[in-house]
């Protein structure tokens, strides 16, 4: 059993969904099957790490079925009848937490049963809260609609063409929706488009924008963010755009649902970093201010955690930006955060890094010569930064040392590309290159640079480029 579906599900539940899992089995109006009971007795007694010798299936088996004969698929059989108890249960939660879907259930129900008046008070209830919540995502569009569609087609008078009006409310808010949909679409299509370099097909989007100044935009602030993130993605070249919709942002924060939030930042930051990367130095510290927002807020987080990549993000633009107090106060406060298998990791690299990039040299040596990273990524990087550090302090001892032992592990690991193996490569025998000059060897500067010139591809290529100004000033 330990293999199976059961069980892989069984291991997503929190304490919390156990408890309220079992009263379901337990309840006769969800499950009247006292095998199914046993087998759940069984099964979550082991939780939560369900690798016992007791969910072996012969083993469970002769639990549930004492004295019979091992039956796999008998076995089988009850292990899916409670999987899907168990997927009711999620549908359940997850249905009895959307109000306005149970309110609109409801109406459904009073109506299939010709009760006009619960059905019209119920109607009216729900109509006063949708009016009164703001919408806080795409989806509270589509609830709009789906209510103005019931209470148009629950109507005696829903297809005499003599009545018009409620007719366009149901457009109306069919507008709405579409819009709002159609534009985040056509902005995901086109950020793709950009960051791939290559055509963005989009099917009645030009035709949209150009009918989209006679709809009102403005009093709906979701389409309009939209409508202002494609006009950013489109039309590059004006500023203007972006700095638009960076306000639009800022005054949504308290009032739009944080997965919207986090999928409109994405573009807004996808637009800076492109800007950043095309020379328009100013945009570092929009990139900057933009992951600053998104993790006070905590919008780009998962749950309690904070993706490792944004930390790692993070600290990376906040050197380069030169603001190391934030940067050491955000490693030292947010690293908690980070999910635990990785948090060593990340929290040792990330100091390391700012500490180079503060020129504390001995200070990263020391920490980054006495750790050893379980990831092989970090690894790497680790290793990049503390060739770095060797060469800043003259150490060529040290970095003699370093390049061999890095070349050969960058030789013997698996796990890394071939692609991710050269860039490392590259660096290595460019340090080489520096190194050797440094030494009064036979090499000039004009070599090395007609060197990287057709080998364009190597780990940290600034900071190479940083050094070969040093060495022509």
């Amino acid at each position: 059993m330990h293999q199976t579906k059961l069980i892989r599900l069984l291991k997503t539940f929190s304490a919390w969904e156990i408890r309220a899992f079992d009263d379901f089995v337990h309840s006769p109006f969800f499950n009247k099957n006292p095998s199914v009971t046993h087998l759940w007795e069984l099964t979550k007694s082991e939780f939560p790490t369900f690798d016992q010798p007791v969910l072996e299936r012969k083993n469970m088996f002769a639990k549930v079925f004492p004295g019979e004969v091992f039956d796999e698929q008998k076995l089988r059989y009850l292990m899916t009848d409670l999987t899907r108890l168990m997927e009711s249960f999620w549908v359940y939660r997850f249905r009895e937490n959307d109000s306005t879907r149970y309110q609109m259930d409801l109406m459904d129900v009073f109506s299939h049963k010709d009760l006009t008046k619960d059905r019209e008070e119920s109607a009216s209830r729900l109509r006063k809260t949708l009016e009164k919540q703001p919408i806080k995502k795409t989806s509270d569009l589509l609830q709009k609609f789906l209510f103005e569609e019931n209470e148009y087609l629950s109507q005696p008078h829903a297809r005499d063409r003599r009545h018009t009006s409620p007719v366009n409310e149901v457009m109306d808010s069919l507008d709405a929706f579409y819009l709002a949909k159609k534009l985040r679409y056509s902005c995901e299509i086109v950020n793709r488009a950009n960051i791939l370099q290559q055509e963005a097909r989009l099917f009645l989007t030009p035709q949209i924008l150009q009918q989209i100044e006679s709809f009102p935009v403005k009093d709906f602030p979701l389409i309009h963010l939209y409508h202002t993130t494609l006009l950013t993605l489109t039309d590059g070249a004006n500023e203007n755009h972006y700095f638009t919709l960076r306000q639009q942002l800022e005054n949504s924060l308290q009032i739009l649902d944080k997965e919207e939030l986090n999928h409109l930042y994405s573009f807004a930051l996808n637009y800076a970093i492109k800007q950043f990367n095309t020379g328009k130095a100013a945009f570092g510290k929009e990139i900057f201010d933009l992951y600053k927002t998104l993790i006070e807020n905590r919008i780009i987080f998962e749950g309690d955690q904070l993706p490792v990549p944004h930390f790692k993000n993070m600290v990376a633009i906040g050197t380069r930006l030169k603001e190391f107090e934030w940067v050491e106060s955000f490693i030292e406060n947010y690293q908690k955060y980070l999910p635990e298998s990785d948090r060593f990791n990340a929290y040792t690299y990330n100091l390391a890094y700012l500490l180079f990039e503060k020129k504390a040299y001995n200070r990263v040596l020391r920490m980054l010569s006495s750790v050893e990273f379980s990831d092989v990524f970090y690894q790497t990087d680790a290793k990049t930064v503390l060739l770095r550090t060797y060469y800043e302090l003259e150490d060529f001892d040290g970095l003699t040392y370093l390049m061999g032992s890095f070349r050969m592990f960058l030789r013997r690991d698996k796990q890394l590309s071939d692609y991710q193996r050269k860039l490392y490569l590259n660096l290595i025998k460019v340090a080489q290159m520096l190194m050797r000059y440094r030494l009064g060897e036979n090499i000039t500067v004009a070599q090395i640079k007609t060197h990287i010139e057709k080998t364009p591809d190597i780990a940290g290529l600034n900071w190479v480029k940083a050094k070969i100004a040093e060495l022509e000033q």
